[in-house]
């Protein structure tokens, strides 16, 4: 699943800046965890890897756009190097990520946070008038 979520958030990384494709990706992310009764920190934490993993495309970040034109490099120029770059990061951030939650099951660190209340009511402030 991490493997997954890695690919979908990267690709979508390709056409919209890195920020907004972790933006985009959280919310989604952090649903799929709850559904599957896991952790929400290794989905949050591929989430944020695979969007900074920006290597395929000028759009993808700011730095490769400025880039562009003193280095003289072509689309395609990103391309060839960012798919082998990203290939590298997202095997070592799955792995890694399986390694350490391994790891911390057998030292009996819990990575699931305590259930908060979802039924909490918004109330304002006194002084907040309503018109």
């Amino acid at each position: 699943m991490l493997a997954t979520l890695f690919v979908i958030t990267s690709a979508l990384g390709l056409v919209i800046s890195n920020t907004a494709t972790a933006v985009l990706m959280a919310p989604v992310t952090l649903a799929i965890a709850k559904d599957l009764g896991a952790s929400p920190y290794p989905f949050a934490m591929i989430v944020a890897l695979a969007s900074s993993a920006a290597f395929m495309t000028p759009i993808s970040s700011p730095v490769n756009t400025l880039v562009v034109d003193p280095g003289q490099y072509s689309f395609s120029d990103f391309m060839k190097v960012g798919v082998s770059f990203t290939i590298i990061v997202a095997t070592v951030s799955v792995c890694s990520f399986r390694f350490f939650c391994r790891c911390a099951d057998r030292i009996g660190v819990t990575l699931n946070p305590k259930p908060v209340a979802t039924t909490t009511r918004f109330r304002l402030p006194k002084y907040v008038a309503i018109s």
